[in-house]
């Protein structure tokens, strides 16, 4: 089962990403408010995919992804930096600051399961593994 953390200030963004891209998949899916929440949460269980919005009050998404960086238990995990800023900038500085990946708000659900598709193919959980990244593919991609 892969684990999943949503970070984002924004309730609703946190919501949508969890409900209808994440939901019912087999996938263990938490969410923080901010960035100390973030680091709590990934002091104590370690999580495959972190989706990190870059611009929230107290720790910024980059300052957070810097310390979620130096912690044992994000060791292998994806980050996909999201914000609403989208300038060449922008990106450069997110994935400069160790970030997998990146996606502009409003995100754009078909772009994201692109690179949900990417990172299963990078994933090192076997593809076929019952709520695996792979699985996440299948539910995105599969049969309607």
């Amino acid at each position: 089962m892969s684990r999943i953390l949503v970070v984002d200030d924004d309730e609703a963004i946190r919501d949508v990403l969890k409900d209808l891209l994440f939901g019912g998949g087999g996938h263990s899916i938490d969410t923080a408010a901010d960035g100390d929440e973030a680091i709590k949460r990934v002091s104590k269980r370690p999580y495959d995919l972190i989706i990190l919005d870059k611009h929230m009050p107290g720790l910024s998404g980059l300052e957070t992804l810097s310390r979620l960086k130096k912690l044992p238990n994000a060791k292998g995990a994806r980050v996909l930096m999201c914000t609403a800023a989208d300038t060449l900038s922008d990106v450069d500085e997110a994935l400069s600051a160790g970030a997998d990946d990146y996606i502009s708000k409003p995100i754009d659900t078909k772009r994201l399961a692109e690179k949900a598709a990417k990172w299963a193919a990078a994933s090192t959980v076997p593809a076929d593994a019952p709520g695996g990244l792979g699985g996440l593919v299948g539910r995105l991609f599969g049969p309607k």
